[in-house]
């Protein structure tokens, strides 16, 4: 008996630690973009800075993150806002010591996001842009 003794304080002393550790096991939904255009360089003249707005499912714009400036072989990954659900990239492309305006382009496509996951965006020189929002 006084060998059971100290062994079932042992085990419930073990168990007691254990089962008050909150077990964080849902993981974060994130989006990574990827600059992958070859002419923007820091020493370019044009310069290229994007903003990633997050929608929710009633087309509201929830959250943005930007990356200015964006260059080549850059990458950069954002954890979405809980209630986002689609993204969609905007594109400022600029000379910082002109006095030229900047030009501003969407990328054609919409990005959806999924629960838990990453989704890589890929910005290169054949991706689509246009004046409107996709």
């Amino acid at each position: 008996m006084k060998k059971i003794l100290p062994i079932l304080v042992i085990l419930i002393a073990t168990t007691l630690m254990f089962s008050c550790q909150k077990v964080d096991t849902e993981k974060s939904t994130t989006y990574t973009i990827k600059m992958n255009m070859p002419t923007a360089t820091a020493d370019a003249n044009v310069k290229y800075a994007l903003t990633v707005f997050e929608y929710n499912e009633d087309g509201e714009k929830v959250a943005n993150n930007s990356i200015d400036p964006a260059l080549y072989g850059s990458s950069k990954t954002f954890t979405a806002n809980s209630r986002s659900v689609k993204l969609k990239v905007h594109v400022k492309m600029y000379a910082p010591s002109s006095a030229i305006s900047p030009v501003y382009r969407w990328v054609q496509q919409v990005f959806y996001l999924e629960d838990g996951k990453n989704i890589d965006i890929l910005l290169e020189d054949t991706t689509t842009v246009g004046n409107s929002e996709p």
